[in-house]
């Protein structure tokens, strides 16, 4: 049996640069001025660039296995047939699910609350996440959060709809997606049922109906324990138009394995970096 993990489906939530070997630039183009009554005199505007960085780094995990510890146990089940050698040798049932491992600790870790540290040794150093990204912003008063308070199981409903009438016109018409964690949903449920005489409609796997807004509600385990909710606009998967970028130079986790002796050492290795595209196209509130 393997270990239960969370599942790798950032794909989903975010768009994806694929090998990226430099640092990226995200280019925003606002237009500068405003329309205005005919004269003849001009008044001329420049548009208005503004870039985010993205940066990949490097992130490993080094193991290694001796079998012949495994003599009387996995090995001797593998060559009684418990274990099928010809469909998944021992060794590649090992990998898989280092592989799964890998990733779902960097999604649970990294990608939301993850602080890059190349001196690190955890899986929150690995990339600086965007609930970190997002904290950094308003310390330095490029996002304003809306205000909602702090969550409890008597109030989560009105602050998730407190916060979806503190979200701009064009992105209520348009349609949008609210990221949180499980800790928030678990209450927002709860204070919904308390309303609703105990009534939850859950409309699309993974996707909330918020009622009275074309939007979403959809917890993430990347959002850790966090209050914090993210609006983003609601645009096909796979679309650069996504506020959140994510970069990477390999399709896969890259695999170099050493024989030493009669063990197995293995290093794996997959880059990453993490990126908000457009901080005046997701709206946050006021809870860390």
């Amino acid at each position: 049996m393997r270990k239960k993990v969370s599942e790798w489906d950032l794909q989903n939530d975010v768009y994806i640069h694929r090998n990226v070997t430099m640092p990226v630039a995200l280019p925003k183009i606002s237009a500068g001025g405003n329309p205005r009554p005919y004269a003849e005199a001009e008044n001329l505007t420049n548009p208005t660039f503004t870039d985010q960085v993205l940066t990949v780094y490097q992130t490993k995990w080094d193991w290694s296995a001796d079998f012949e510890k495994l003599r009387n146990t996995y090995l001797s089940s593998t060559s009684n047939g418990t274990l099928d050698p010809g469909s998944t040798p021992l060794y590649q049932y090992i990998l898989d699910q280092y592989a799964t491992e890998y990733l779902a600790q960097i999604y649970d870790n990294a990608v939301g609350a993850g602080t890059y540290n190349s001196a690190g040794t955890t899986a929150a150093s690995c990339a600086t996440g965007y609930l970190t990204l997002i904290a950094n912003a308003i310390t330095a008063t490029t996002l304003t959060a809306i205000a909602t308070g702090a969550f409890t199981t008597s109030n989560a409903v009105t602050n998730v709809e407190t916060f979806c009438a503190g979200l701009p016109s064009w992105m209520l018409q348009k349609g949008f997606r609210i990221y949180c964690s499980w800790t928030v949903f678990n209450k927002y449920k709860t204070h919904y049922r308390t309303l609703n005489g105990f009534g939850f409609q859950v409309g699309f796997p993974g996707k909330y109906m918020l009622d009275g807004f074309k939007g979403t509600l959809e917890p993430r385990s990347w959002m850790g324990t966090s209050a914090r909710l993210i609006a983003v606009p609601d645009v096909p998967k796979g679309s650069p138009d996504n506020a959140l970028h994510m970069g990477t130079n390999d399709e896969q986790i890259a695999i170099y394995p050493t024989i030493n002796l009669n063990t197995i050492k293995v290093r794996m290795l997959y880059p990453i970096g993490l990126q908000i595209s457009d901080l005046s196209a997701i709206f946050v509130n006021d809870q860390a």
